[in-house]
């Protein structure tokens, strides 16, 4: 029973996140944006404002490419950055109101097939799924309370 779950828990995140992630690719292509630059937006909206230092990490390449390209995302208005009281040097990127809605128009988008996927079920499996899904996400938050 148990290779069964993993096999299926793996098969569902796989068609999950294919097709997660191929909305995600649509999405940036019809706004003009690069995946860097939807993963920045994305990290601000969930995580607050940061330091350049931080999106360095994120994305991985040198503090001048991060700059770069958020110097491009403030000229496009979706980023500003902010002085840190106390620190010339340091500033701080936040997300400005176009930035913001671009992720929730992001977020609706890749969330369209979900919605039919849901409305495809029969009302047993909706309701079958929904124990199922409510289990599995409640014992997974578990998961994210443990120290690594």
């Amino acid at each position: 029973m148990p290779d069964d779950l993993y096999n299926s828990l793996v098969d569902w995140s796989a068609a999950f996140y294919r097709r997660s992630l191929e909305d995600l690719m649509h999405f940036a292509h019809d706004t003009g944006l690069s995946m860097t630059q939807i993963s920045i937006l994305f990290h601000l909206y969930y995580h607050g404002p940061c330091e350049i230092s931080r999106l360095v990490k994120l994305m991985q390449v040198t503090k001048a490419a991060t700059s770069q390209m958020v110097e491009r995302m403030v000229q496009q208005d979706l980023v500003h950055r902010d002085n840190i009281p106390g620190d010339r040097r340091a500033r701080l990127v936040n997300l400005t109101e176009k930035g913001r809605q671009i992720v929730d128009d992001c977020n609706a988008a890749r969330q369209l097939w979900i919605k039919g996927l849901a409305e495809a079920l029969s009302p047993e499996h909706r309701s079958t799924t929904i124990h199922a899904l409510r289990t599995l996400t409640d014992t997974a938050r578990q998961f994210d309370k443990k120290p690594s």
